[in-house]
């Protein structure tokens, strides 16, 4: 929802296009970019031709892991807020029903996505810098085996 209202934000204080057709040639484009973003990692990491498991490479698997752990702890607060956000707005629709839960909703959830943006970006900036060494370093060995 947040990204959303970025992208109306950004198309609204730009210039407008020259052609009314602009937002269905980008839409018509991206699919293109999208197919050969797609072809070239198959042809970087071709299917069925190298065998690889998780009990070769024991690192892979706990990188993952810990990539997942860490977009867990970056994206929880989010969703708390906004769960939070929700319930609050379920208790105002049952208590003012002539209140537009809707039109109210739609902002405060986005200042409160903004707001959440502003708290956690300095700690998430904290928790990746510690894991960007490990992630290269990965990278690295990977790398030298795909040669």
């Amino acid at each position: 929802m947040i990204s959303f209202f970025l992208i109306i934000f950004f198309l609204m204080i730009r210039p407008p296009p020259r052609s009314t057709l602009f937002p269905y040639t980008t839409l018509f484009r991206s699919h293109i970019l999208l197919f050969q973003g797609l072809m070239e990692s198959f042809r970087l990491f071709p299917l069925a031709q190298v065998e690889w498991s998780f009990a070769e490479d024991p690192q892979v698997a706990i990188w993952l892991r810990e990539a997942f752990y860490l977009a867990v702890k970056i994206t929880l607060p989010f969703y708390g807020a906004l769960l939070l956000a929700d319930i609050g707005l379920g208790f105002i629709a049952r208590t003012v029903p002539q209140l537009n839960v809707f039109i109210l909703g739609l902002p405060l959830k986005v200042l409160l996505g903004f707001l959440m943006l502003m708290m956690v970006l300095p700690v998430a900036v904290d928790l990746i810098h510690g894991k960007i060494e490990d992630a290269l370093e990965l990278a690295m060995k990977g790398a030298a085996l795909w040669r």
